[in-house]
């Protein structure tokens, strides 16, 4: 299970215990330096079989604050239980960003990833994977100037066997919005 502590710049993971009987959940780290994490998604982003994270940084923070209002993705490196199996990549910048998910948007086999920015002037991305995921990310704007944009899903709205998007944005905007993928 993922989970983050924004005010606490803590990014964790729970991993089960073996022992069917033990109550609690044993707590790893995977970052405590990058500030405001908000949302992300274990997945495998660079296909290895093992299980990254893609994460949204920044929510409700200052411009001038480094290191934040990115999407990155924490390559799981082996270690994750000891606290340096991670190291962290940056997709892009998106200000406020909020949530960030994976999928494989274009279709051509590798994850992509979606993401909001909530703040103003708000916004919803995705980043096209170049191929190798610690390359130079593609930023695509799909909704500029939507504030409060938050939750952000992909899924196959019409069953064309490509990711369609939608997001929604509250406080004031109150819509939910979709996406057809429509291919290149």
């Amino acid at each position: 299970m993922l989970g983050t502590a924004t005010v606490d710049n803590r990014t964790v993971w729970y991993e089960q215990p073996t022992d069917p009987e033990a109550k609690l959940w044993i707590r790893h780290i995977v970052d405590e330096k990058s500030p405001g994490p908000v949302h992300g998604h274990a997945v495998d982003v660079d296909g290895d079989n093992d299980a990254d994270i893609v994460m949204a940084l920044g929510f409700n923070l200052t411009k001038d604050i480094a290191e934040t209002h990115q999407v990155v993705w924490y390559e799981n490196v082996g270690s994750p239980g000891f606290g340096s199996g991670w190291k962290k990549h940056v997709i892009g910048s998106l200000h406020d960003a909020f949530e960030a998910i994976a999928g494989d948007v274009d279709g051509d086999g590798d994850l992509d990833v979606a993401a909001t920015g909530w703040g103003d002037p708000g916004r919803v991305v995705w980043f096209e994977n170049p191929g190798d995921p610690k390359g130079e990310w593609k930023k695509h704007v799909l909704k500029d100037a939507w504030r409060r944009a938050n939750q952000i899903i992909l899924f196959d709205a019409d069953g064309d066997k490509r990711l369609d998007l939608a997001a929604t944005a509250e406080r004031g905007t109150n819509e939910l919005r979709f996406w057809r993928n429509v291919g290149k």
